[in-house]
């Protein structure tokens, strides 16, 4: 597991930080049996919002 971000960092410095746009959205996905990970779509940067496109 990757280690924890410092206290005081959002996903848009997580962002700037990164160069990368992506960085911090919520992806929906399975858990394969191998441990490898499938994703199937981006939820965006709210989790909230992601819990509730369940």
């Amino acid at each position: 597991m990757a280690p924890e971000l410092p206290d005081g960092w959002t996903v848009e410095r997580l962002r700037r930080h990164s160069g990368d746009a992506e960085a911090g959205e919520w992806y929906m996905g399975h858990l394969d049996p191998d441990g490898s990970v499938g994703c199937w779509a981006s939820y965006g940067p709210d989790l909230a919002e992601a819990i509730r496109n369940l």
